[in-house]
């Protein structure tokens, strides 16, 4: 896997948030409108949806901007809603997805984090480059679509996933709305990356095959019970998986097996 070079980063205040950016696009962020966006102003663009509306800006030269504020999910996001104890959890998805993108993953290329200065409950955010032209599985899933389509878009996934446990990162939420496929630039679902590595794990070597099941059996798990609701994806599409991922690896494929039918058992009580 290639190393790419990652750019030097420094710490500056942008507003009432503490900024950790790519040292050349510091400057770049605040005059598009970071500070703006983060607040909801008019002059904010906004982006795709997550647990909450992502901002979007553009820097000079035309380079779009993701901003994702972090939310908490689960039983109390209603509760905590985006206010966190500390900025350890940023920061450390910030760290783990440049070095990601750095061992070659197809994810995005995440330049900057941030947090919000002086306070107690305090609110993060982390700004990607923004990949044009491309859907989730779950969005690209929804409508039939032709077997070789799908087939291109599992396989391609298959691919990034393999790249990213290679890379020796374990995904916390690994599920269909974090695997994005491109739309353009050729055959549609023939590239893939894998986004929101909020809490992943990154090890010094690749990942273990234990770990890689259970990051497979939480898509599976997500796969099966969409494809309760309607998802037109079937067993083929699935295979299709796991040729490109375990190629010729028999032993994979053999502990791949026994977890996603313990996967697809857990789907039916938790649907």
């Amino acid at each position: 896997m290639t190393e790419l070079s990652l750019a030097a980063v420094r710490e500056v205040r942008a507003g009432a948030w503490v900024m950790r950016a790519e040292e050349a696009l510091c400057e770049s962020l605040i005059k598009a409108g970071l500070v703006e966006a983060l607040q909801g102003g008019a002059s904010a663009g906004t982006g795709p949806r997550g647990r909450v509306r992502h901002g979007r800006i553009v820097l000079p030269g035309g380079t779009a901007v993701i901003l994702r504020r972090y939310h908490h999910g689960g039983l109390f996001a209603r509760l905590t809603r985006d206010c966190f104890l500390g900025h350890s959890r940023f920061l450390r998805e910030f760290e783990v997805a440049r070095a990601a993108w750095a061992a070659g993953v197809p994810t995005p290329r995440a330049i900057a984090v941030g947090w919000s200065a002086g306070t107690l409950a305090v609110r993060g955010f982390l700004a990607t480059i923004e990949i044009g032209e491309a859907r989730d599985l779950l969005n690209l899933f929804a409508r039939p679509i032709s077997e070789p389509k799908r087939h291109a878009a599992v396989r391609s996934s298959a691919f990034a996933i393999r790249s990213l446990h290679d890379a020796g990162v374990s995904h916390a939420d690994l599920h269909l709305k974090n695997l994005l496929v491109g739309e353009g630039g050729g055959e549609p679902g023939s590239v893939a990356w894998v986004i929101d590595l909020d809490r992943a794990q990154r090890l010094e070597g690749p990942l273990p095959m234990r770990a890689r099941i259970r990051n497979l059996a939480r898509l599976y798990r997500s796969v099966q019970k969409h494809r309760r609701g309607g998802l037109h994806i079937d067993d083929g599409d699935v295979e299709a998986f796991c040729d490109a991922y375990f190629g010729d690896d028999a032993a994979g494929r053999r502990a791949a097996r026994g977890a996603l039918g313990l996967a697809r058992l857990r789907a039916r009580v938790h649907f």
